[in-house]
């Protein structure tokens, strides 16, 4: 059983902390390897339902934060902790670890089991031209009591709006 909803609740909330504070310390842990790493933060907002098949809509802001290591490493929110095992070009291709959000039985679900969210293992390949990111993506949840698979394709345009600002365009 695959399930989705909106990610940014208080319980999502609760969930980041682990991984915020992972990447903090990762990026805190190296200070020798400082010239190495790169990161940036900014808001975004979701538009997004309430549940899986809800007629309710909401909209919340959500924090960005993205951490890289070189071309090796990058660390973010929305897809997990990701290793660039292969690069070709304009190809990569990237295993890796993220969490997929559960659901908590309430409102209009509330005679639905609540379902624990868990750790993903999964693989990107991505392909960069200009301005535009285009990727696909597979993976599987490995703890918690999501099953099944998750497959997503995206792209991101991110339009320079000065030396340090991007404005960047994707869907969630």
């Amino acid at each position: 059983m695959t399930t989705s909803h909106s990610p940014f609740t208080t319980t999502t909330a609760k969930r980041l902390a682990p991984w915020l504070a992972a990447a903090l310390g990762i990026a805190l842990a190296t200070p020798a390897l400082a010239d190495n790493w790169e990161g940036t933060f900014g808001a975004g907002a979701t538009y997004a339902p309430d549940y899986l098949g809800s007629d309710d809509y909401d909209i919340q802001a959500l924090p960005v934060l993205n951490l890289t290591y070189g071309d090796q490493l990058s660390i973010n929110l929305r897809d997990g902790i990701a290793w660039h095992a292969i690069r070709q070009g304009n190809w990569t291709a990237s295993p890796f670890i993220g969490y997929t959000f559960g659901r908590d039985n309430e409102g209009d679900i509330s005679r639905f089991e609540k379902v624990d969210g868990g750790a993903t293992l999964g693989l990107r390949l991505s392909y960069q031209q200009g301005l535009w990111r285009y990727s696909v993506a597979g993976s599987t949840a490995v703890t918690g009591d999501v099953e099944g698979a998750n497959f997503t394709g995206d792209a991101a345009l991110r339009l320079p709006m000065s030396e340090r600002t991007l404005f960047t365009l994707t869907p969630m």
